[in-house]
């Protein structure tokens, strides 16, 4: 890790101390944040257990806008001061991968863009942290995903917001299939295998969306066409209701996967899709319910395409553990159920408690291990998140993994961190 990153923390964390205006010359503003995160992973297995501390610290600034336009610059770097064991984190996906197979600390130029906004149409380019259904700056573990984009945004409509744009590139070591310290083309960072990554030559992604809401309807329909890879079609709907008592959302979810270009061409399959529904809802004495259910389905290539480029707009999902535990989930059903209480109704704090139970019933046709079908994953959870005022939070989360014929497994991570 050079100088420059470790002075980045530095400064990061005295103005996560100090910092309380978010002006901090003439219209300027100063953002960022410092995390800090111990994670362990344990499969019973030297290879891939996995344990590590880290500090992520970001800092950023906003120009003000003039005639509409204006710009911002952010760094950001991680460093485990000695504390981990960089030989050992195979399932850590916090730090750089070094050409040698060794991990490191590292630095990053994660934003850097320029913007135009007239109130109702808003144009970006450059590198910034992209928000989508199925692209997404995923900022939910140690360290964000980032994009190199260009895109409009438009709530020129009532009711509604259009968005239509390029990425070309994607840095985050957690979602890319690269080097995620550095920016990778799309394709280079996409699951695919390296022939496909090859014949798509550093292609990047179109992608179209709208989103419609009125009253209690909302609709989101998401297009991103990967040139020589695979087209991704996202649809979901919420109808949002009140109770007695309690209040009420009802999804349903449509995601689907198919070949184009080249890779249509290849042995590579890629032609499946997700059909899902939740239900959540929030009592007014503060229990918080949830439940949903997914099919997978039939068609050749969901190893390539769930959790792609931070996209986790699923339902059904672990807290930890997802969709690659050694297993597949072609023709796969499941189902999650989680219960949890905001102790903000009770006078604690904004303190929020939740249990989950997630169970993926395998197709023991396709998800094979050691040569035997597997039936079933299913994954025990629990979280417990505290928000400080002014920015600071706090998450402990574990959960536990069964799978057919492996090793239980369990994870834990305490993640917290101040923004500003």
């Amino acid at each position: 890790m050079n100088n420059q990153t470790k002075k980045l923390l530095l400064f990061a964390a005295t103005m996560a101390t100090s910092l309380y205006a978010d002006t901090i010359y003439d219209g300027f503003k100063l953002s960022g944040e410092v995390r800090g995160g111990y994670v362990n992973y344990y499969y019973g297995n030297e290879a891939t257990d996995t344990t590590a501390f880290a500090i992520v610290g970001k800092l950023g600034v906003q120009t003000p806008k003039y005639g509409g336009f204006y710009g911002k610059v952010m760094g950001a770097g991680v460093y485990d001061f000695g504390l981990s064991n960089l030989d050992k984190q195979a399932k850590s996906h916090i730090f750089k991968i070094t050409p040698d197979g060794s991990r490191s600390n590292f630095g990053i130029l994660q934003e850097l863009y320029l913007g135009y906004d007239n109130g109702k149409n808003e144009f970006k380019i450059g590198r910034n942290e992209f928000v989508s259904p199925m692209i997404s700056k995923d900022d939910y573990y140690m360290f964000a995903n980032s994009f190199e984009t260009a895109g409009l945004t438009s709530r020129a409509f009532e009711n509604m917001t259009l968005n239509a744009g390029y990425i070309h590139k994607m840095a985050g070591v957690w979602d890319s299939r690269s080097d995620g310290s550095n920016f990778r083309s799309m394709s280079d960072a996409s699951m695919t295998t390296a022939t496909n990554k090859g014949e798509a030559n550093n292609a990047g992604i179109y992608y179209a969306g709208v989103d419609y809401k009125n009253g209690s309807h909302k609709l989101s329909v998401w297009e991103y066409y990967a040139k020589d890879l695979y087209n991704t079609l996202f649809a979901q709907y919420d109808y949002f209701g009140k109770g007695d008592g309690f209040a009420y959302n009802v999804g349903l979810q449509m995601m689907d996967f198919k070949e184009v270009g080249k890779l249509s061409k290849s042995a590579t399959n890629i032609d499946t899709g997700v059909y899902a529904a939740q239900i959540d809802a929030k009592l007014d004495n503060g229990v918080l319910l949830n439940a949903s259910v997914t099919k997978f389905g039939d068609g050749d290539g969901e190893q390539y395409v769930l959790g792609a480029w931070g996209g986790y707009a699923y339902y059904t999902k672990g807290f930890i553990f997802h969709f690659h535990e050694q297993n597949s989930f072609r023709n796969a059903a499941g189902y999650k159920l989680q219960a949890g209480y905001d102790f903000a109704k009770a006078g604690v704090g904004a303190l929020v408690l939740n249990l989950r139970y997630t169970n993926f019933m395998l197709d023991n046709k396709y998800s094979i291990y050691g040569g035997k079908g597997q039936d079933s994953m299913k994954l025990y959870g629990a979280q417990l998140r505290y928000d400080f005022a002014k920015g600071a939070y706090c998450a402990a989360t574990y959960e536990k993994g069964k799978l057919d014929y492996v090793r239980d497994f369990d994870g834990f991570r305490l993640i917290g961190g101040y923004k500003f």
